[in-house]
């Protein structure tokens, strides 16, 4: 059986996790966004003019919820971002998505891979 939604995997194959549905993937960028203070409403793509200069996770925010990829140096710049400090400010529902990504975005940049969505 078939379900439409999101997968992640790296490039090299060691991490791979269903991130769920379009709908559900892009609730939890609502609330990573708004758990650092990023009105996403304000920002390009989401209808609003704001660029995304600085922005914490602005690689993963600003990306399609259905294909492309993440490079090794966007992964890079994601793994800044992400810390339990933040972890701590999202909605507590995400939190396992949360250390999921975290996990694939380190693999990424060990492995100097590509994080695939697909």
């Amino acid at each position: 059986m078939n379900t439409m939604g999101l997968s992640v995997s790296l490039l090299t194959e060691k991490y791979h996790f269903r991130v769920g549905g379009y709908s559900y993937f892009n609730m939890f960028r609502e609330a990573l966004a708004e758990s650092v203070g990023v009105n996403l409403s304000e920002m390009q793509g989401y209808g609003g003019m704001k660029t995304w200069d600085d922005e914490p996770y602005a690689e993963l925010l600003r990306h399609s919820d259905c294909d492309g990829e993440l490079r090794q140096d966007e992964c890079e710049e994601l793994d800044k971002d992400f810390s339990e400090e933040h972890k701590q400010l999202l909605d507590e529902r995400f939190h396992n998505d949360y250390d999921d990504w975290w996990s694939i975005i380190i693999d990424c940049v060990q492995e100097e891979g590509v994080i695939l969505f697909h």
